[in-house]
Order: structure tokens, then C-alpha cells, then sequence
């Protein structure tokens, strides 16, 4: 299968060679305690039923101990900035699912299909995201690609957090008691700050913004860990969930990048127009085709939807003079980007 591996320019006037995937994926929280019943009961059945029901790379999921021996000061400012009281209580990004005992069986079918309903949506910041240990002892590298596919104005935080699996600890409630074992436990974050370092306050154009955020932490589990980030938006004393990303077993010097929902593509000028045809391995639908000279402006757009595997555009490039030309195509699925030379 051919992959795409195409230039794409980027904020700050420079070329990276790259092919990804990503989309609109929501936080799933667990707003809990280990000294909480029904936190190791009800709560902990229906945290283990969305890790086994909707994988990394639909949903961000995470267990955030605001009390207790699993406590510390990112997860409690975290589940401050979600809201909501008691324990446990679990939230769609912002939104309380208000599960209980009662209900949580028909509460997970239907986060299954609002998952999957924003997983359609072409997200306005979307993610690329590597992570590995360093050279020294627990140090942990996260490199980001934050691809700004829609200008924005606010102020916005880039959220970067180490989680565990398998921590053995106590759970009231729970049968296992002190031999239980915890998933997507939030560790710590990587910034100094438990909403990480801001992107930006004020507008914020289209393009690429790369990070690399190393953090060397007091100890490492010796478990599966993974890495999460989150894109908060602050208004006022309010942070919202933008977008998310992660990765599980950064050991295995692993990334969320996926490049085959492009089968083929290419992209030519000719008769004062730029021709782009490419055919992918499932539905295109939403996208939006942005053309950008060699000063990162965009001097071209398209939005449009299709049902097809494929696309044949033709763009009108009459109003465009010699030169070097960037084309980037984002949609649900994913990102495809080239770039294409026009001829006067």
C-alpha cells in the first residue's frame, strides 16, 4: 500500500516531511476517590467497559483521583476545572454523563455513539503526537504537532500528562481491596502547570505549531504508561476540553500518526487550474482544501463533503502567478498535503 509522506508548510516558515491521521477525540473522565465504594463498585465496572469498548484512538480516557492516596494537585485541578461533585462521576469532556448503578450499562451505548459522532467532526485543533522515554532515568519525551486547521481567537493551553495502568493500590469497594489494580491513573503533567503551556492568547492563524516537551519524573512505573495530551480553551476561570490525543506504551517508542487512509493521490497544474485527485480506503466526507503560497497565506479555499472513496477537484489557480504552491486537505479521516508547482 502507498503511503503519503508529502511537504506541507508550517507556521514559522519552514518544511516538514510528515503523514498522519487525527480527529475530534472527546476526554472521557472519572471523577473518583480509592476511598469511594461505589468508586471501586458500579464506577469501576463501568470504567473497565469503556477501555474495553472504545479504544485510544477514539476517546482519551482517564481516572482522575481528586481525594485520597492516588491524589495529587494536577488531578484535583482537573477535576475542578470539569466540575461536578461526589464520587465517582464521569464527564464527555465538560459534559456530566450522570451515570449510577442503575443506569450505567445504557450510558455506556450511548457514549459509544456520541464517541463516534465527534470522531466525524473535523476538529479545529487537531493533534499529532510521539512519545518515547529519554536517555536518562524517567525521562519522558512528548513531541507535538499541533495542526491548526481553523483560525481561532481565546486563549488556549497545550496539556501534557503521564498515565498508568495496572497500579496496584487500595480501593474501598473493590473486590480485589489492596491488591486492586488501577488503569489510566493520572500520574503527573510535563509543564509545571496543570493545564500545561499556552499556544496562544488572541487569534491564532492556520498552520503547524511543534512542541517537544521533556519532563524528567521522580519514578516511572514499571507498567504500561501512556501519554495524554488535551487542548484547553480559557475563558475567565473556565478551561474547557478542545481536543485530545494519546498514546499507550510510550516504552515501545510508539505514536497515534496513521498514514494509509490514502490509497493514492497526486496533485498537477495545468490549464490555469490545480487538479487534485486521490482515492482513500474509506468514505472521504467533510473536508476542506486549503492552498497556501510560499509566505503561508492561503490564497485558495474549498469546503465541501463527499460520499465517495475518491475526489477529482479542479481549482481555479487564474488569479495565481508562478510559483511554488502548498496544498493541504483535512477532513475527518485524516490530513493529505502536497505541493505543486504552477507554470505561467
Amino acid at each position: 500500500m502507498k503511503q503519503i509522506f508529502t511537504l506541507l508548510f508550517i507556521l514559522f516558515l519552514s518544511l516538514v516531511s510528515f503523514g498522519q491521521t487525527f480527529k475530534n477525540q472527546p476526554l472521557i473522565s472519572k471523577r473518583t476517590a480509592d476511598w469511594c465504594p461505589n468508586c471501586g463498585s458500579w464506577g469501576w465496572e463501568f470504567k473497565l467497559a469503556i477501555i474495553d469498548e472504545i479504544p485510544a484512538d477514539q476517546a482519551t480516557i482517564v481516572a482522575l483521583h481528586h481525594s485520597g492516596g492516588l491524589a495529587n494537585e494536577t488531578n484535583t485541578a482537573l477535576t475542578d476545572a470539569l466540575g461536578g461533585f461526589g464520587q465517582p462521576t464521569f464527564f464527555l469532556n465538560n459534559t456530566n454523563l450522570s451515570a449510577s448503578s442503575g443506569n450505567w450499562m445504557s450510558k455506556l451505548e450511548q457514549l459509544k455513539l456520541d464517541v463516534e459522532t465527534m470522531n466525524n467532526e473535523i476538529p479545529g485543533f487537531g493533534i499529532e503526537l510521539h512519545g518515547y522515554l529519554g536517555a536518562s532515568a524517567n525521562e519522558v519525551i512528548a513531541e507535538i504537532a499541533l495542526h491548526i486547521n481553523q483560525a481561532a481567537d481565546g486563549e488556549y493551553y497545550l496539556g501534557t500528562y503521564l498515565l498508568t495502568n495496572d497500579l496496584v493500590h487500595n480501593q474501598a469497594g473493590n473486590s480485589a481491596g489492596s491488591n486492586a489494580e488501577h488503569k489510566k491513573i493520572l500520574l503527573d503533567e510535563f509543564s509545571g502547570s496543570p493545564f500545561g503551556r499556552e499556544i496562544g492568547n488572541g487569534p491564532i492563524l492556520e498552520g503547524v505549531m511543534d512542541f517537544t516537551i521533556t519532563n524528567t519524573f521522580t519514578e516511572v512505573p514499571d507498567a504500561q504508561t501512556d501519554i495524554i495530551v488535551v487542548v484547553w480553551k480559557k475563558e475567565g476561570d473556565d478551561y474547557t476540553v478542545v481536543n485530545t490525543a494519546a498514546i499507550e506504551g510510550i516504552e515501545l517508542l510508539s505514536s497515534n500518526e496513521e498514514v494509509n487512509w490514502i490509497t493514492d493521490a497526486k496533485t498537477y497544474f495545468a490549464q490555469s487550474s490545480i487538479n487534485i485527485n486521490l482515492q482513500s480506503e474509506e468514505v472521504i466526507g467533510e473536508y476542506k482544501i486549503n492552498i497556501l503560497n510560499t509566505s503561508g497565506q492561503i490564497v485558495k479555499r474549498l469546503s465541501d463533503k463527499t460520499l465517495d472513496k475518491s475526489l477529482e477537484i479542479q481549482m481555479d489557480a487564474t488569479a495565481l502567478t508562478t510559483g511554488t504552491y502548498f496544498i493541504n486537505l483535512v477532513s475527518s479521516k485524516g490530513i493529505w498535503s502536497d505541493k505543486v508547482i504552477v507554470l505561467k
